[in-house]
């Protein structure tokens, strides 16, 4: 019992000093992006604005719910609900560097359910596959409508990475890859499950998010600086870009810096570079603080329902099982009782 005291103690520990030091990381982050659009003059659309955060609120919850779909896929999942709250609290360690700290913060719901941190690590692999081949998919057809004639000659070259793609979602790559870590974790099984056909319905899936994302980015961009709707597409790949870039520059939080690079270089393309500057900057506050309204409002109905009921923590549910085994067991007792004095 002390032993598990003190482990329960480490681990609050750790969780106060994991949202301490996120929360002191997306301040600074949210505050300098914040002050950067202020220093600009511009004038904003704010019904755009509005609708364009409502998007990228919907992509978040989506995105969640792709996270458990695909931990349903792989046989590893929890609730619904524990696993939408695991994955937005999560959230936060992706504005400390090094992106370690996303998967981390979501051990502990799943080893209380039981599953292995390996296999949380696995589906956070998948997880960051599927977002990463989306936005490539959603970049690389973007390029058919890039505003310029030089990639005419090159759309046989598009074509042929989107079929290179198709095959790196093939489970069977994946394993292969998944094989050689393996001899890294000594006994770590790290096979995936998941048949080709789920794997193509889970990447099909992030490309769907990702438009619905790139709708949002477009409304974004046109709250500022008004194009026409047929360089939707084009737009919404240029944001699929940089964030896809900003995943996997590790040494910056969230991508900071990376991603408005790759903004302005893209838009630069279709509206003046002062103009990229600044929706580039806009773009970090209205991906951030759809995030924090995202988190808040888990945050709150997580509470409210657990004071209704409607939500029960696991220890409540741990404490019923208890309560139904030993109710299960009394009921066996006297029933082998019962025999015994028949006999």
């Amino acid at each position: 019992m002390k032993k598990q005291k003190k482990l329960a103690l480490i681990k609050n520990i750790i969780t106060v000093v994991f949202l301490v030091v996120a929360a002191v990381f997306f301040y600074r982050s949210l505050q300098s992006s914040i002050e950067k659009v202020m220093q600009e003059d511009f004038r904003l659309n704010w019904g755009l604005f509005g609708v364009a955060m409502l998007i990228y609120f919907l992509y978040f919850v989506f995105l969640a719910s792709l996270w458990h779909f695909v931990t349903v896929l792989n046989r590893s999942s929890i609730p619904y609900w524990e696993a939408i709250t695991c994955y937005a609290f999560s959230v936060l360690g992706k504005y400390i560097p090094g992106e370690i700290f996303m998967l981390l913060a979501r051990f502990p719901a799943y080893e209380r359910r039981g599953v292995k941190p390996r296999k949380v690590t696995v589906n956070f692999y998948l997880e960051n596959l599927g977002t990463l081949l989306g936005a490539a998919f959603l970049f690389i057809g973007s390029l058919l409508f890039f505003p310029n004639d030089l990639l005419d000659k090159y759309k046989w070259v598009i074509v042929a990475a989107f079929l290179g793609l198709a095959v790196c979602t093939n489970p069977r790559i994946i394993n292969l890859i998944l094989r050689f870590l393996e001899r890294f974790l000594k006994g770590k099984e790290l096979q995936i499950s998941i048949t080709y056909p789920q794997m193509l319905a889970v990447v099909f899936l992030f490309i769907l998010n990702w438009i619905l994302v790139g709708s949002g980015f477009y409304l974004l961009v046109c709250s500022v600086y008004p194009i026409s709707p047929h360089q939707l597409l084009y737009v919404a790949g240029v944001f699929g870009l940089a964030v896809m870039v900003g995943m996997v520059t590790f040494f910056a939080p969230s991508g900071l810096g990376v991603r408005e690079g790759l903004i302005v270089v893209g838009l630069g393309v279709i509206m003046p570079n002062e103009q990229a500057v600044i929706i580039s900057l806009l773009a970090r506050v209205w991906a951030t603080v759809a995030e924090v309204l995202f988190i808040l409002l888990i945050y709150v109905i997580r509470k409210v329902g657990q004071r209704t009921g409607w939500i029960r923590t696991t220890r409540v549910l741990k404490l019923r099982k208890e309560y139904r085994r030993s109710i299960l067991k009394k009921i066996g007792d006297r029933r082998r009782k019962r025999h015994r004095e028949e006999k």
